[in-house]
């Protein structure tokens, strides 16, 4: 259970600084885009807590990885729309590299279990 507190923290840290720093300072044109953003960021708690109580761990781990995977695609677009400055853009594809390297771990120990 480590694994899933880790990977849990660093959500909780992205989460946090996808509000502080990215959400707050959206434009009111993409709210789309943003309650996008919003929505995956909360799915990914709602994932590694469901993680942690179910049965069929690897389809939720697989889950987390689209989110994730989302999640870096839709700050790519913030980034390409100037939403976002370029360093932003590197701390949260970084967070999100993080977060996917357990999240791979977690897939390869439950495969081995």
């Amino acid at each position: 259970m480590n694994y899933s507190f880790n990977l849990l923290n660093k959500c909780y840290l992205i989460n946090n600084y996808i509000n502080k720093y990215i959400l707050s300072c959206f434009p009111n044109k993409e709210y789309i885009l943003k309650n996008e953003i919003d929505s995956y960021m909360y799915n990914n708690i709602k994932y590694i807590f469901k993680y942690q109580i179910c049965d069929n761990k690897l389809d939720i781990l697989n889950d987390i990885l689209v989110n994730v995977s989302l999640l870096n695609y839709y700050s790519y677009i913030c980034f390409n729309k100037e939403i976002i400055k370029n360093k932003r853009y590197v701390s949260v594809s970084n967070y999100l590299i993080e977060i996917k390297k357990i999240v791979y771990g977690l897939i390869k120990y439950e495969k081995n279990k």
